[in-house]
């Protein structure tokens, strides 16, 4: 019965540390996150909003909502997001296309990126998407508002985490 006691207490142990260590990396990662400044530039037709702009050493996000404000639907725009470091040195720039979008109708966004030492953007509204051999993105907007976890994703950490809990 000792050795049953003993087994307990080792398994007892080794969960509690792991649950330990999990929340310690999940603090870690999410103090790692700064905020960005951001400068949109305004537009008669587009009203861009960002709701949330963070980024860390090497990756970050930009999440936000695109809303039309004129009587009639636009078709064909884009949203172009360009990532400064420090200086004001861009670094990376990302197109948001907006292939239709109705009167007063809002759509949500979020854009991932990597790139080391983000600390700013500019938002602008452009009629035409240029192609530069840099780093450039083009991004449906369609696509970048499912661009968050996805469900299947969740499942299956789910899945992971219970077969390491109960076995």
């Amino acid at each position: 019965m000792s050795r049953l006691k003993t087994f307990g207490k080792y398994i007892l142990m080794i969960v509690g540390f792991y649950i330990f260590s999990t929340i310690l990396s999940i603090g870690f990662i999410s103090t790692t996150y700064n905020e960005m400044e951001e400068n949109i530039y305004p537009d008669s037709s587009i009203l861009v909003k960002i709701e949330e702009a963070k980024s860390t050493f090497v990756n970050g996000y930009i999440k936000g909502n695109i809303t039309n404000n004129t009587g009639s639907d636009i078709q064909s725009k884009y949203v172009k997001i360009e990532l400064l470091s420090k200086k004001g040195n861009e670094i990376l720039t990302k197109y948001i296309q907006i292939d239709e979008l109705k009167a007063g109708e809002t759509k949500n966004f979020t854009i991932n990126f990597e790139a080391e030492n983000i600390k700013s953007f500019n938002v602008k509204v452009t009629d035409n998407y240029v192609y530069e051999e840099s780093d450039v993105h083009l991004i449906n907007l369609k696509d970048a508002e499912n661009e968050e976890v996805k469900g299947i994703s969740i499942l299956l950490a789910t899945v992971i985490l219970l077969k390491y809990v109960i076995l």
